[in-house]
């Protein structure tokens, strides 16, 4: 794996609620340059992470529509930053059990 992929879909996610901007897309998170066993590359993905999910909620531009919308496209990005980071783990870890049953 070497970019994540984080979209509008992972920012709504199940709790709906949470509007996305409807021009959001997706965001293509670099992860090969990392070293995710060391906790410089951990912290570096986690910025990543942050920044690519603020983008797809636009948080910068929401706050130009009012207290209400930037607060909105800050939930929608800590929910998108949670689901990318949930999503990575689990394809991480997926890919050392298939690694372990190869070996």
């Amino acid at each position: 794996m070497k970019t994540l992929i984080l979209g509008t879909i992972a920012a709504v996610g199940a709790l709906g609620a949470i509007a996305a901007p409807a021009s959001a897309g997706s965001v293509e998170v670099r992860i090969a340059d990392l070293d995710l066993a060391s906790a410089e590359g951990q912290v570096t993905l986690d910025r990543r992470i942050n920044a690519a999910a603020k983008k797809v909620c636009g948080v910068r531009k929401a706050h130009a529509n009012g207290p209400l919308a930037a607060a909105k496209a800050r939930d929608c990005a800590r929910v998108a930053a949670a689901r990318a980071t949930q999503t990575f783990a689990a394809a991480q870890q997926a890919g050392e059990r298939k690694g372990a049953k190869a070996g």
